[in-house]
Formats: structure tokens, C-alpha cells, sequence
């Protein structure tokens, strides 16, 4: 008979039962009298259903849903399917700390299923399984990873039982022809596209532009035209997930805002400067360790917390402001002075 996994809604009493088989959710049973909405499956007390692998997917990213598979630890034989379907960066995060559970339990048999584009890259990554196991012993969905207050890596290490100290893990990227004609070359990531107010501004771009020692990369900015002068190059939209690792992985840097490019530079062990904007770095206890930051000139500094708007509601921020030329053009010549 298939394992019975418990979730917690959070809601105390209230827990679903869902039983996995290879490719189907095959029963959900509900103690609590909450009814949830499973795309157009309405899943009901004591109710049987056979629903598609897709839905029982978009059922573990439900926020507020916890996987609780059992109150044992990982043991070494055991097999661990890892579920992070959002975020490159968040990505990085569940790898680094499955990593710190390899480390000190190698024989554990890791499953990491996200989306398929992933897959590519994902598989460079010699100590994970890509995709879903039939009857793991351990089911950890960090889709529900809370939002702000915490430091993502460190709480995604807690629940595998392990600390994570570092973002970086062993890939094997493959051998492959330059993605750019440059000798050396800097990453550049000046936005992050689902919060504007953690990206640069026009100003702070030509500051850096101006002040760089080194050719600049542009990457994932497709929604924002700017002008690159040579000898800077703009890839973006136009590289695969797999040509973007092999694009970091040839850099001498990264400099980037709070993005999963800075999160893949510094999983490859490479010098990052990041824009944390209203974020204070100490924060962010792994990448505090891991990455420079520019810190913003501006009174209110810091006002934000981990996974939050600031509170100004309004763009520019006081923080992108902030990011004033003596600043950046300090930091940028630091950085750059260092890794050259």
C-alpha cells in the first residue's frame, strides 16, 4: 500500500493525508472540515480521487501547506525526494543545503523535482536525482520556505536536519565552446523582474558602465531596453538555463542585484558584488558570508526585511536613490581591483 504522508495546513487539528504512487495522487483524506481547491478538483473529506501528477504538484506549492513526512532524522540509506518548483535563485538555496546533507550522509538517495526546463543543468549536479521517486522514506516540499524573516538557506538546511555554511556545491559543467568572445568579463545583473524596487536605476547602471575595468555581460534584463556600449555585451533572452551557468562559470564576477544570478555566481565560487537596496545584508547570514555589498547612502536605511517591500511604496526607493556615484564608483573599482 502506498506511505500515508501527513501535511499541516498550520491550522491546528486540521491535517490532509496524501498517498503517492508513481504517477498519481491516488487518495486525500481530510480530518479537518477545511475543503481545498486543487485547480478545478475540489478535494473533499474522506473523498478518493485520481488526479494528474501536474495537480498533485501545484497541491504541495499551495502556500501554508507543510510536508511533514515523519519526526524520524534522514538515516543514511534513506531516499529524500526535495520538492522547489519557483525562483533560480531558491534553487541554489535547496541544492546548497542538500549538499550539506550529502556531505554528511552520502549514501542518502536525493530526488530534486522542479520544472522542466531545470532539468539540463540540474542533472550537471552529480549527487541529485533529477525528478520524482517512486516511494521515498522523506517528502520535503520548500515551496512553503516563509517569505521574509529568515534566511532561506540556513531554514532549508533546519529541515533537512543539517547546517549549511556554504552556497556552493559540486556541477560538472560540460566542456563547451565560449558563450561570449571575451578573454574576461563581468556578469551583470542590474534587475530583478519580480520586484522593481530591488532593482538599479538608469543612474546607478551608468555609474557602474562608467566606473568598470571590465567588459560587462548583461543578462535577464528583456524587459528593459538599455543600451550596452562597447565593449559591454547584452545576452539577454538569449541564453538557455544551461548556456547561462556556462556564462557565470566563464566570468571573473558577478555584479548583480538580490537575483538568482548572484545566487549561481556564488554556487560556482565566484566574486560577487551585490545591490542588497533596502535589505541590510547581516540579514541574509549566507550571503553576508559569501558576497560584497553596496550598502545605500539614505537616512531610513535599513527599512526592509528578508522577502518584503519597503515600506515607502513608492519608486525610486530612497534606497535606489541611495546607490550615489562616489559609492558605486568606490565599490565598483574595489571589486574589481580585487578579482582582476
Amino acid at each position: 500500500m502506498p506511505k500515508i504522508i501527513p501535511i499541516s495546513n498550520g491550522e491546528k487539528g486540521s491535517v490532509v493525508n496524501l498517498l503517492l504512487k508513481e504517477d498519481t495522487i491516488v487518495t486525500i483524506r481530510n480530518n479537518g472540515k477545511v475543503t481545498q481547491i486543487v485547480g478545478r478538483y475540489v478535494i473533499n473529506p474522506d473523498e478518493e480521487l485520481d488526479v494528474p501528477l501536474s495537480i498533485a504538484r501545484f497541491f504541495l506549492s499551495i502556500p501554508n501547506i507543510e510536508l511533514i513526512t515523519s519526526s524520524q532524522e534522514i538515516q543514511d540509506d534513506d531516499v529524500v525526494q526535495i520538492i522547489r518548483y519557483p525562483g533560480l535563485g531558491d534553487r541554489v538555496f535547496v541544492l546548497a543545503a542538500c549538499y550539506a546533507l550529502h556531505q554528511q550522509k552520502p549514501n542518502v538517495q536525493i530526488y530534486f523535482d522542479t520544472i522542466k526546463e531545470n532539468q539540463g543543468w540540474v542533472q550537471w549536479v552529480p549527487f541529485i536525482n533529477f525528478g520524482l521517486h517512486p516511494n521515498p522514506q522523506h517528502i520535503i516540499n520548500f515551496d512553503n520556505i516563509p517569505a521574509g524573516g529568515c534566511d532561506r538557506t540556513k531554514a532549508m538546511g533546519k529541515r533537512l536536519g543539517v547546517d549549511v555554511n556554504s552556497f556552493e556545491f559540486p556541477i560538472n559543467i560540460p566542456q563547451h565552446d565560449p558563450i561570449v568572445n571575451l578573454e574576461k568579463y563581468i556578469v551583470f545583473a542590474p534587475f530583478n523582474s519580480g520586484r522593481s524596487c530591488r532593482s538599479l536605476i538608469p543612474q546607478t547602471i551608468e555609474y557602474v558602465l562608467n566606473y568598470v575595468d571590465f567588459p560587462l555581460v548583461l543578462v535577464d534584463a528583456n524587459e528593459y531596453p538599455i543600451s550596452m556600449p562597447s565593449p559591454h555585451i547584452n545576452t539577454s533572452g538569449q541564453l538557455s538555463l544551461e548556456a547561462l551557468w556556462c556564462l557565470i562559470n566563464d566570468a571573473i564576477g558577478v555584479v548583480a542585484v538580490d537575483t538568482g544570478i548572484s545566487w549561481v555566481g556564488a554556487a560556482l565560487g565566484k566574486p560577487v558584488l551585490t545591490f542588497f537596496t533596502m535589505i541590510p545584508p547581516e540579514e541574509l547570514i549566507m550571503a553576508c558570508q559569501t558576497c560584497w555589498s553596496v550598502i545605500p547612502y539614505c537616512d531610513c536605511y535599513p527599512c526592509g526585511n528578508v522577502g518584503f517591500p519597503p515600506p515607502c511604496q513608492k519608486l525610486p526607493t530612497e534606497c535606489q536613490l541611495g546607490y550615489t556615484g562616489e559609492i558605486v564608483t568606490y565599490k565598483i573599482k574595489e571589486f574589481t581591483s580585487i578579482i582582476g
